[in-house]
């Protein structure tokens, strides 16, 4: 079983080699998101001050109710057709990271990568399950804001894949463990409480720990996934994270290739669930079955079309 030490751990020993660079990513990240919030906030305060005075106030506010509302609605199309894929952009930067691969270039990659639309597509479906199943009770949309809290993280390997297989792996990743990741979002309160207390300033600096512990969280859970059956390297890449020898300070969540899993190496999580879906057809197979070990497959097979286009890109920046 994986835990917030160790995780966190890892995404310190990550951010003391690339902290700068992973900041910067956060301020653009969060200029570009902020972007949409801008003009509706303070069109809103416009709307209110103008509606509190005279009959002559009433017509003006009636244009700013309607300018209100084209830019509510302007606000919501940047929101789908740009903050997500840049979303989806900053969780490829920090899977990157984790090997100082990370290029501000890949937070908008997917605007050029071909698969835009696919990437547009499944995360505003996404946000529209999450929306209804909020309508229902509150309680039935954080649940299921947890089950496809991977979608972003699977969409940055692979943005290629059908929405319903992303929202099936996210699934199977957080299955049994949607109450650890609630309470790993709590452990950073204290963090969020100090960032608020320096003007909200200090929010900007603890994201990139924030985020970095994310995608050590996506690496472990992916890690799950592949080993119970439920996806492949096929589909989301084998072991992206630190491979050979072991880095110091660094807790491998894979055994290194001709090592025995254990000890150090050991598996981040319990193997001893049944009933976790273990192939595309929906059919169902008992986890306790041995698995391959995906540390051991084949470099060609286990590279990602996020692999590969770091690999690409790496090899026109020469060429260039």
């Amino acid at each position: 079983m994986w835990t917030r030490e160790q995780i966190k751990g890892n995404a310190k020993y990550v951010l003391g080699f690339s902290y700068w660079k992973a900041l910067l990513a956060c301020l653009i990240i969060s200029f570009v998101a902020g972007v949409s919030n801008m003009s509706g906030s303070s069109t809103s305060y416009m709307i209110t001050y103008q509606l509190s005075g005279s009959r002559f106030s009433w017509r003006i506010g009636g244009v700013l109710l309607a300018v209100f509302f084209m830019l509510t609605v302007i606000g919501l199309l940047f929101g789908i057709f740009v903050v997500n894929p840049i979303a989806v952009g900053k969780c490829r930067f920090f899977i990157a990271n984790r090997q100082n691969r990370g290029g501000y270039d890949q937070i908008f990659s997917l605007f050029r990568s071909g698969v835009y639309l696919n990437v547009v597509k499944t995360m505003f479906l996404r946000d529209l399950y999450t929306v209804l199943w909020s309508l229902l009770l509150i309680v039935p949309g954080i649940v299921k804001s947890y089950e496809y809290s991977m979608i972003p993280y699977i969409l940055a390997e692979n943005p290629q894949i059908d929405s319903s297989r992303a929202f099936a792996v996210s699934r199977s990743m957080t299955n049994g463990e949607k109450a650890a990741i609630f309470i790993l979002d709590w452990s950073f309160l204290g963090w969020m409480i100090l960032g608020v207390m320096a003007c909200g300033v200090g929010t900007l600096f603890v994201a990139p720990y924030i985020q970095a512990t994310y995608a050590e969280l996506y690496e472990v859970l992916k890690y799950k996934a592949i080993t119970i059956g439920a996806t492949g390297v096929d589909e989301l890449g084998g072991p992206n994270g630190y491979t050979g020898e072991r880095e110091p300070g660094y807790y491998p969540y894979y055994a290194a290739p001709g090592g025995t899993a254990g000890t150090a190496n050991q598996s981040p999580f319990s193997s001893s669930r049944t009933g976790y879906q273990t192939n595309f057809s929906g059919e169902h197979q008992n986890s306790a079955a041995p698995v391959q070990n995906p540390a051991r497959e084949e470099p060609a097979q286990s590279e990602s079309w996020f692999e590969q286009q770091i690999e690409k890109e790496k090899k026109d920046g020469l060429e260039s």
